[in-house]
């Protein structure tokens, strides 16, 4: 039997425009907009927010979470039940579904490797591959570039090396965009872009408001927007952790709000860990190693 491969189960698990559009989308601002001077930062000044900010979060876990996803415009059943757990450096967890529809999507990451489910697609429907061989080159031709860190980095939990970045200001959109040229985990060359806002109503507001991934064409790969942020007590000081992001890969025309409640920071989650950062065992799913798939038909109309 041919496997089918739906861009928008794939994107659904994995949880963060082009030509002369502006890469802001078209969610608009429904608040008068500011005006005024735009004070001046530096690259270091905001590259230094966002590592103080993840120094203080070790972990956060969410466990009343609610999935709204959109394929091609068209909106798909609603997912809740649902629960997101991330601890650093690569743990990470998010399930949905888990009582009312038995457990739509399986995604999660530890130090080793990371894996995805997706209970409705045509199988086969549940892979895995180790970090070092996604590094490598495995798996290529999958659909969506899967990027632990950068899932961590849009959660705040990720920090930044003080190099490599440049910063600027969209005075139409009154933010600093802060940007930075890497390489994606399957070594293709990308720019990411952090765009703050310079107007954060005192922490109010979310300081930080986007994140883009772009490839060499300035085409989007995949966003990340903070549309709502909880700022929460951390010893003594506070942090902003979201509360509602909504990720979009605008190539697959695919997009997914997650409204994120029930939060906790830094909880212990030793005695837990096994069980949430350990690849599960799905009744009925046969997992399958990236490393040595084959995306490709074969002569029999077949992949491998």
């Amino acid at each position: 039997m041919t496997a089918k491969f739906s861009l928008a189960a794939f994107a659904l698990a994995m949880l963060l425009g082009s030509g002369c559009k502006s890469i802001f989308g078209p969610t608009p601002d429904r608040e008068p907009k500011p005006t005024g001077e735009i004070p001046q930062r530096s690259a270091k000044d905001l590259v230094d927010y966002l590592n103080r900010q993840a120094a203080a979060v070790q972990s956060i876990s969410y466990t009343d979470v609610s999935v709204q996803a959109s394929e091609n415009g068209r909106d798909m059943p609603r997912l809740g039940d649902s629960y997101l757990y991330a601890a650093k450096p690569h743990n990470l967890r998010l399930v949905c579904g888990t009582i009312a529809t038995s457990g739509e999507v399986d995604l999660g990451s530890n130090d080793r490797e990371f894996w995805m489910y997706v209970k409705r697609m045509d199988s086969p429907n549940y892979f895995y591959c180790s970090h070092e061989e996604f590094a490598r080159g495995a798996g290529k031709k999958f659909p969506i570039p899967f990027d632990t860190d950068w899932v961590m980095q849009a959660l705040g939990l990720a920090g930044y090396s003080e190099t490599g970045f440049e910063v600027s200001i969209n005075k139409t959109h009154r933010k600093y965009m802060l940007e930075q040229k890497t390489t994606a985990p399957n070594g293709q060359p990308v720019r990411r872009i952090i765009a703050f806002n310079a107007d954060h109503d005192g922490g109010r507001k979310p300081v930080v408001a986007k994140h883009w991934i772009l490839d060499e064409k300035n085409a989007i790969l995949a966003s990340a927007e903070i549309v709502k942020v909880k700022t929460v007590p951390v010893n003594g000081s506070y942090v902003q952790v979201p509360g509602e992001v909504i990720l979009e890969w605008p190539q697959q025309k695919f997009r997914m709000r997650l409204v994120l409640d029930g939060e906790k920071v830094n909880e212990d989650l030793r005695d837990r860990q096994a069980a949430l950062f350990n690849r599960p065992q799905i009744r009925g799913a046969n997992p399958i190693d990236l490393a040595t798939y084959n995306f490709e038909p074969t002569a029999r109309g077949q992949r491998r």
